[in-house]
């Protein structure tokens, strides 16, 4: 989530014309979200390679308590976890050379004879790209619970991995929030947001008020910048619970944050936000 490109923005300014707003429901009567106060950035991804099972168990063992990952779709339908469409160098051969193309161009076994750690580090050389049954599985019966994003895989799919372990209750969905309610009422949902450059402090929490009601959610996530004390007091009035992302090994932000009311972190550094959170 280090770049949310301006085709984020656009798809929700696209998406608050294209659906009528709630505006007989008072976002404080919806259900209590569940909030994972420390999210592990693509897993502990500043000490292990982002979206691996190896990240997500690091996010784990520090303590955090969500783990938030990006999902692709592969050429034969395998849902993976991959930030970007294209592999360029993240992805690499035996010989330790990038793989170009995008995830959909290959099919799920030839992306597993890949490599997707040498490029953090040798040592993490034979890492494999994971898959969404190994991201839930692993955070199953642990304190620390997803955060999904859709990136381009759609949510029915990983809505049913999610209710077939049982883990409905027990998970975070930060795109596609409507058709995720609409799947299953259960899961908590939050509309992600980038900078939203065009939009204004002061009309800021109206913005993100409506863009809430058009996603049937109560919980936004947003880039951490935009959101100072008065953004943070004016949507607690309004109901409005505050995720914020990606606050990047900066300790005294973390605080202000919290400081705020700001109700959820997402970092890579999972551990300097456990501390700031005390």
């Amino acid at each position: 989530m280090t770049k949310k490109l301006a085709l984020t923005f656009l798809t929700f300014f696209a998406f608050l014309f294209a659906v009528p707003a709630l505006q007989a429901q008072d976002l404080r009567t919806l259900q209590d979200p569940v909030i994972p106060r420390v999210v592990g950035h693509r897993g502990h991804s500043s000490i292990q390679p982002e979206n691996t099972v190896l990240a997500d168990r690091q996010c784990v063992e520090t303590g955090a308590n969500g783990c938030e990952c990006d999902l692709m779709l592969t050429k034969d339908g395998k849902i993976v976890l991959f930030h970007d469409p294209k592999t360029d160098w993240k992805l690499r051969d035996a010989q330790g050379n990038p793989v170009k193309g995008e995830i959909a161009d290959f099919d799920f076994a030839t992306l597993r004879t890949y490599d997707v750690g040498i490029w953090k580090g040798e040592q993490f050389r034979g890492t494999q790209i994971a898959t969404l049954d190994e991201y839930l599985d692993t955070l199953k019966g642990t304190e620390c619970i997803p955060v999904i994003e859709l990136k381009k895989c759609p949510p029915e799919p990983v809505v049913e991995a999610v209710k077939a372990r049982g883990m409905e209750k027990r998970c975070v969905f930060i795109s596609a929030s409507r058709r995720v309610k609409e799947l299953c009422p259960e899961i908590t949902t939050a509309c992600l947001l980038g900078k939203c450059e065009n939009v204004s402090d002061e009309d800021l929490p109206d913005f993100i008020e409506k863009v809430c009601r058009n996603g049937n959610t109560n919980m936004v996530d947003i880039e951490h910048s935009r959101i100072t004390p008065e953004i943070a007091k004016e949507l607690k009035s309004r109901g409005i619970y505050i995720m914020v992302w990606t606050v990047q090994h900066d300790p005294a932000r973390l605080a202000e944050l919290y400081k705020m009311g700001v109700d959820s972190i997402t970092t890579d550094y999972p551990d300097e936000a456990l501390e700031a959170a005390k």
